[in-house]
């Protein structure tokens, strides 16, 4: 039997699936139940019938069904999904306890079988913490077939919480775990803008193949710690291409406050691959093998970055989705080893739809200065686009007068129309505090054409800052 871990995805040709639910029901344990929801293209039900539940037990024309189990601990979500409606893209089966957290249910274990014969997995998800509800996984549409994805997102109050992020009409009144019983109504968020076509991928060279001499200057005392000689080369090659596009921008010898807030989302597990490897069939492991690559460059990258660009050579790292945790470790070329360890940056599942707006109006909050203050050089990555353009707008209208910039990445090969079209169109501003840079291939980009590209707008906005008095070094 297959084995996924949070995160994990696998294509699937079968057509009919049984996600049972197990677990130790000794006397006194949480009482545990499982529910579904199906999902539009723009990641909310369609009417709170779909929310899939102890008391609505079947959704979608009977594609959907929670069927309940003679035998204590045990619980199924059935899914045929040639029977789901064509404007379904995600299935979504979670578990949800009596109010107890899931830290206190023993012997938690989600199997995913084909009915008949053929694919069978284990979905690896546990939880430690207050969470109350369990996002374990979800079928999801790519191009004509459907993948599984194994989640272990949670959610500390109840299916209130997992049904808000979702669009089910809740009672507020009660705080009710479940829809309020009347007819169904359509969720309240509008769909997504429809997009163009993926931009072309960036023509990328091949990298450089790394020499003995290292320039002529010896290994710096943060990468001479590195206990993996080669990835101290590798980062002395990467400080060493951030410096010289920080000269060609005129920043040179510039420090600031240097902030990273990562997409943690599971959107961001498919994202980095060949173009070839955009197909209905999935990744190979060689492909797999490549998307760590890319992701292991990127964090290296943004290590090169703090090492030129921040005051303390750090960047402070922010995880989010719907909700975003400041982590307390900063990122470093010394404390690579750290990061590079496992993904740190997608270790906190806070929800399922990333909520760019939310995290950067806490950034705003936090990074707040007086005008004249020393500047604070933001670089948010997504790989969703907005779901609404207004609160986002809002914050960074707002934000014009701090001492802060805010390089948008949007990665992968989402056209990102709404987010584009946020920093294009906001009003005239002393300085232009925003830009956004796609990278829908951020693997196959080297580093002499990307740290240009985070650097450039930065050092047009500082310019006009420092004269308009926003900021000042």
């Amino acid at each position: 039997m297959l084995t996924l871990s949070a995160g994990a995805n696998a294509p699937v040709s079968e057509r009919a699936f049984a996600t049972t639910v197990t677990w130790d029901a000794r006397p006194g344990a949480p009482a545990v139940d499982v529910c579904a929801l199906l999902l539009g293209t723009d990641g909310k039900v369609r009417s709170d019938a779909d929310f899939v539940f102890y008391n609505q037990p079947t959704g979608g024309n009977g594609a959907v069904r929670c069927t309940a189990s003679d035998a204590p601990g045990q619980a199924c979500v059935r899914v045929a999904l040639d029977v789901l409606p064509a404007d379904v893209a995600r299935v979504i089966v979670a578990a949800s306890t009596d109010g107890r957290a899931f830290a206190d249910v023993a012997g938690l274990r989600t199997e995913v079988t084909a009915l008949g014969a053929g694919f069978a997995a284990t979905c690896a998800v546990t939880a430690t913490g207050p969470e109350t509800v369990l996002v374990l996984a979800e079928f999801y549409r790519r191009g004509a077939a459907w993948k599984i994805r194994a989640v272990g997102q949670g959610y500390a109050s109840g299916l209130a919480g997992l049904a808000q992020d979702y669009g089910v009409t809740v009672d507020d009144d009660s705080h009710a775990a479940a829809p309020t019983p009347h007819a169904p109504t359509p969720a309240a968020v509008p769909p997504r803008p429809s997009t163009p076509p993926p931009l072309p991928a960036r023509p990328a060279a091949p990298p450089p193949t790394p020499g003995p001499a290292l320039g002529g200057f010896p290994p710096a005392a943060d990468s001479a710690r590195l206990s993996d000689r080669a990835l101290a080369l590798r980062m002395e090659y990467r400080k060493r291409d951030a410096a010289a596009a920080m000269a060609a921008c005129g920043l040179s010898g510039l420090r600031a406050r240097v902030v990273v807030a990562m997409d943690a989302s599971a959107d961001m597990a498919d994202i980095i691959r060949p173009p070839q490897a955009r197909r209905p069939g999935g990744l190979t492991l060689q492909e797999h093998m490549e998307n760590h690559a890319a992701i292991t460059a990127l964090i290296e990258r943004l290590a090169a970055v703090a090492a030129c660009a921040a005051d303390d050579a750090e960047a402070e790292v922010w995880a989010y989705v719907n909700r975003h945790t400041r982590l307390r470790r900063k990122l470093s070329v010394a404390e690579l080893p750290y990061w590079l360890k496992r993904d740190r940056l997608h270790a906190l599942r806070h929800g399922i739809i990333p909520n760019q707006a939310r995290v950067a109006a806490e950034l705003a909050d936090t990074y707040d200065a007086p005008a004249g203050s020393r500047p604070t050089l933001v670089l948010f990555f997504t790989a969703s686009d907005l779901t609404d353009s207004a609160p986002l707008a809002r914050t960074l209208t707002e934000a014009a007068a701090l001492p802060v910039f805010w390089q948008f990445i949007g990665l992968g090969p989402t056209a990102f129309t709404t987010l584009r079209q946020v920093v294009t169109d906001l009003p005239a501003r002393p300085a232009a505090n925003c830009d956004f840079l796609a990278l829908d291939e951020p693997g196959l980009i080297t580093d002499p054409a990307l740290f240009p590209e985070l650097f450039a707008a930065y050092a047009n906005w500082l310019t006009a800052a420092t004269a308009s008095g926003i900021a000042r070094f």
